[in-house]
């Protein structure tokens, strides 16, 4: 990663140091989902490259989302191992497949009958959640 523009929601893995963050605008165009990898010392504190900055230089993971989203976002990896991510302006969820492509997209709807609108609700970041979570259950079998 030579440059970023704006990086939201920066989530730490959970396992192996690395970190997911969503990048607004990054090359003035669109909006990326990336993750790092974070180079640890022994001693656990983070190296500085030359120049003064932190490593490292390229993403382990990149997908460029094909939008120029201005709000914050989402990058959030699922047990699935695909990575949601959105559209928050345009109130769109983005499901990203282990090698880059978007796999799914979802809008959001109103909430009354259930069906899309012309122009759908933002929203602030997505979040995703297993059908057996707990919470979830209780909504659907309450």
């Amino acid at each position: 990663i030579t440059t970023t523009a704006a990086q939201h929601d920066a989530n730490w893995g959970a396992s192996n140091r690395s970190i997911w963050l969503y990048d607004n605008n990054r090359d003035g165009r669109s909006t990326y989902v990336f993750n790092i990898s974070a180079p640890v010392q022994p001693d656990g504190s983070y190296p500085v490259l030359a120049g003064g900055a932190y490593g490292p230089v390229f993403p382990d993971f990149q997908s460029e989302l094909g939008f120029d989203d201005t709000a914050l976002g989402t990058a959030r990896k699922l047990p699935s191992g695909n990575v949601l991510s959105c559209d928050c302006i345009n109130g769109l969820a983005v499901f990203i497949e282990e090698d880059g492509t978007i796999s799914k997209e979802l809008k959001l709807t109103d909430n009354i009958s259930g069906s899309a609108v012309a122009s759908a609700p933002s929203a602030f970041r997505f979040l995703a959640y297993e059908h057996d979570y707990p919470g979830v259950r209780k909504l659907l079998n309450p």
